[in-house]
C-alpha cells in the first residue's frame, strides 16, 4: 500500500470487529457441559459395536480411570465444542476425520493398552524415565540439541 491510498481516517473500527467477535463467543453456548456429558452422550455411541462384539472391543468401561483416556478425550470434548462454534455447518466432518478417528484409533488400537484390559481393568503405568541430571557427561549439550 502507498500512503497515497492510505486514508489514516477512513472507517477502520478494529475495535468493532473485536466486540463482535467476544460478543459471538459470549454467546455460545457449549452441548455438553463436561467431558463426561460428551463421552456418554456423543462420543461413545460414535464407534459402537454389536452385542456380540462387546467382549472383543478393545475398550476398557473404566477408561475414565486412565489418564491416558480421559485426557485425550477431555481435549476431545475442547476440541468438539470449538469446531462446533467456528465452523457450525461442517465441524462434525472436521471433528470425526482430524481429531475423534485419530484419538479414539490411538485408545482402541490392537497391542494397545485398552486392548489389553478390555476383560479386566488394570492399572495404567506411564513410561519410564531416569531423573535428569545437567552437566557436560549427563546428557545432551546445548549445541547437539540445537
Amino acid at each position: 500500500m502507498n500512503d497515497e491510498t492510505f486514508d489514516p481516517d477512513a472507517d477502520l473500527d478494529l475495535n468493532e470487529d473485536i466486540d463482535d467477535q467476544v460478543d459471538e463467543i459470549a454467546e455460545y453456548e457449549p452441548e455438553f457441559s463436561s467431558w463426561m456429558e460428551f463421552a456418554e452422550k456423543f462420543l461413545l455411541r460414535m464407534y459402537p459395536c454389536t452385542f456380540s462384539g462387546l467382549k472383543d472391543a478393545r475398550w476398557n468401561k473404566y477408561w475414565w480411570r486412565h489418564f491416558h483416556a480421559y485426557t485425550r478425550i477431555a481435549a476431545l470434548w475442547r476440541r468438539y465444542e470449538q469446531l462446533r462454534r467456528d465452523e457450525p455447518d461442517t465441524f462434525l466432518e472436521t471433528f470425526l476425520r482430524h481429531h475423534g478417528d485419530y484419538h479414539m484409533d490411538r485408545l482402541m488400537r490392537e497391542g494397545d493398552f485398552f486392548s489389553h484390559t478390555m476383560r479386566k481393568d488394570q492399572e495404567s503405568y506411564p513410561l519410564e524415565t531416569a531423573s535428569y541430571q545437567e552437566g557436560p557427561d549427563q546428557g545432551v549439550d546445548d549445541e547437539q540439541s540445537a
